[in-house]
């Protein structure tokens, strides 16, 4: 009997070098037809501890070509969740007997008896290394915990918060008689809803779930902590969330944690013992944008920085693997040090990150250029940019904002940027790209915020249906905006629901429930077709993630450019012109994605094109 297997060759294994975290890689082995084959099995140990074996099944896989050719194939899929060294070999069975397909001095197979090795450390072997994935390798999905779905048919009932009995009512939209917006109303949301819908999120490529605050509050948001180590009771328990993390790990998807450390609650533990024992862990009379609700802590005492690291700590041995730090630019330089030394750390910072001033810096801050300060940021210019290009026809907006972002970001930065079309803070993308434009209530609020506040809420539920024809128009552009998220630097996030066509204005129009038959409204099939094909090209736009833009073409309503990679080249097109443009590409290209029956030969009017040549 013979044997075949090189693991530097993609016919025996299917990715060549590393293997990320979660990664899912193909292994091949192929034996000649002369005996029988029982059974074969991988062998995978881990560095730490050789002599604790995970044994694989390989299933025999049958073709034409092969039974041609008297080979037997054996395969299959190897999906590691923890970085480390890790060595592997396999066993056949035939006959009532073993053999043991080892490495040999070149790297191939060669066939040994068991008998020959006293002990397992010294059976030669192939090794494997796996990696921490990168940020930029997948895809985040963003999830506002009390809207996306609920799994417990008990809902807890705590004083002061109103749970709405239909999970498809819309939210509590206007003021109470006083003119407060109490943001006391709930859903019932859970992290065991959330746990059932992880093979949904894993057909979209999910690798990385992001959720806005879970911690106990008496808010919706939960941006008002009331205890940094308990969870919200309306949630789940701590098992609960072990349970969601274990199921997300194991379908290769890591945990985001919003981390709200600026502020808390005036109803938390810290605040009522503010003259007690948490003397000094407050900026007297300083709140959030003015917020009463939220009282601002001070970040600069040292007890509130190591309490905050205590918190980070925690919460990574639940099982978070990364946090996204909320209002980052009033967080010390200081604290974001010492976070980026406990954990990765996405920062929220709505501008420039270069050039956005902070608090605690007498001019301007450099946390942008400091990664001991953040692996990624919030990419809030990009989103405005996508829009206002699509919407507006500002194409030179749009390359202005690219070409500041790679001149003026470190590559460390710049190829790790968290991607949104939308976010818990701002409009849906599709009512952003079609519907009406919400007028600014600004002037009014420096008068008479409560009034500003009433008429804006009005106006949205006047406002907040989108007709047929705009639901149309919208999927043409959403395309567009997908193709230039999902090409950009860094890697692209969804809000929950933007897959399936959910619209809205801002708060609270923006966080409605996710529909439990994921059907918002007749368009919501095609939307989500849309978003499983853009999803399932990220892995084939990976090799091109360490690629900075070269703009070929740039007006108003017109833009091309490309990105290259070891001899590959990635054009995007985007024709927002009132008539066609021809193109001039080689036939031999690929055309990856496309609308409106656009190719490399012509691009239609409110299209997009997406070309690969080799």
């Amino acid at each position: 009997m013979k044997v075949k297997f090189n693991s530097w060759s993609k016919e025996y294994k299917s990715k060549f070098g590393v293997q990320k975290q979660g990664e899912s890689i193909k292994i091949r082995i192929l034996f000649d037809d002369e005996v029988f084959i029982e059974r074969v099995d991988m062998i995978i140990c881990n560095s730490k501890n050789i002599f604790d074996e995970m044994v694989i099944n390989m299933p025999y896989v049958e073709s034409s070509y092969e039974k041609k050719n008297h080979i037997n194939s054996y395969s299959c899929n190897i999906s590691l969740q923890d970085i480390g060294i890790y060595y592997y070999y396999f066993k056949v069975y035939f006959n009532n007997k073993c053999l043991l397909v080892v490495q040999d001095v070149d790297n191939t197979a060669k066939l040994k008896e068991t008998w020959e090795y006293d002990r397992k450390d010294s059976i030669p072997k192939w090794q494997l290394t796996v990696t921490k994935q990168d940020m930029n390798d997948g895809i985040m999905y963003q999830i506002f915990p009390d809207r996306f779905a609920r799994g417990n048919k008990v809902i807890p009932n705590i004083p002061g918060r109103k749970i709405h009995k239909d999970w498809d009512e819309v939210p509590d939209i206007f003021p109470d008689i006083n003119g407060i917006v109490n943001n006391n109303d709930f859903f019932g949301g859970d992290f065991n809803g959330i746990e059932s819908k992880i093979l949904y999120l894993k057909s979209l490529g999910v690798t990385m779930l992001y959720f806005n605050p879970f911690l106990e509050s008496d808010s919706n948001h939960r941006y008002n902590t009331k205890n940094f180590f308990r969870i919200d009771p309306l949630l789940g328990t701590r098992e609960d969330f072990k349970k969601l993390v274990n199921t997300a790990h194991c379908n290769g998807m890591k945990i985001v944690m919003d981390g709200v450390f600026d502020h808390v609650g005036t109803e938390s533990i810290y605040y009522k013992e503010r003259y007690g024992k948490y003397k000094g862990w407050f900026l007297e009379g300083q709140c959030w944008w003015g917020d009463p609700t939220l009282p601002k802590l001070n970040l600069l005492n040292p007890c509130v920085q190591k309490h905050i690291i205590g918190v980070i700590r925690f919460w990574k041995d639940m099982g978070v693997d990364i946090f996204r730090i909320d209002v980052a630019d009033e967080i010390p330089p200081s604290l974001l040090k010492a976070i980026k030394q406990e954990t990765d750390a996405i920062l929220e910072v709505w501008e420039d990150v270069t050039t956005k001033q902070n608090k605690f810096h007498s001019g301007k801050s450099e946390f942008g250029i400091d990664k001991e300060q953040a692996t990624s940021f919030m990419n809030y210019p990009l989103k405005n940019a996508i829009i206002a290009f699509i919407r507006d026809k500002k194409g030179i907006e749009f390359y202005k904002t690219i070409m500041f972002q790679m001149e003026h970001y470190p590559p460390e930065i710049l190829f790790n940027l968290m991607n949104s079309l939308s976010t818990h803070d701002s409009q849906r993308i599709i009512t952003a790209l079609v519907g009406d434009k919400m007028p600014d209530f600004e002037p009014i609020y420096r008068v008479d915020a409560k009034r500003a506040e009433r008429l804006k809420r009005e106006w949205m539920y006047n406002h907040d249906k989108l007709s047929p024809l705009q639901l149309q128009e919208a999927i043409e552009l959403l395309h567009i905006a997908l193709v230039l998220q999902f090409t950009y630097c860094g890697f692209p996030c969804i809000y929950y629901g933007d897959e399936i066509g959910m619209y809205g204005y801002i708060d609270p129009y923006n966080r409605k429930t996710f529909p439990k038959n994921h059907i918002v409204h007749e368009k919501s099939n095609e939307i989500f077709k849309m978003y499983m094909n853009i999803c399932s090209l990220k892995k084939e736009l990976n090799k091109y993630n360490y690629s900075y833009i070269n703009f070929l073409h740039k007006e108003d309503d017109f833009i091309m450019y490309s990105k290259e990679s070891c001899g590959h080249h990635l054009y995007v097109v985007v024709n927002l012109k009132n008539k066609e443009v021809k193109l001039n590409f080689s036939s031999f290209c690929n055309v990856l994605y496309s609308t409106n029956a656009s190719s490399h030969k012509v691009i239609m009017p409110n299209s997009v094109v997406l070309i690969e040549e080799n």
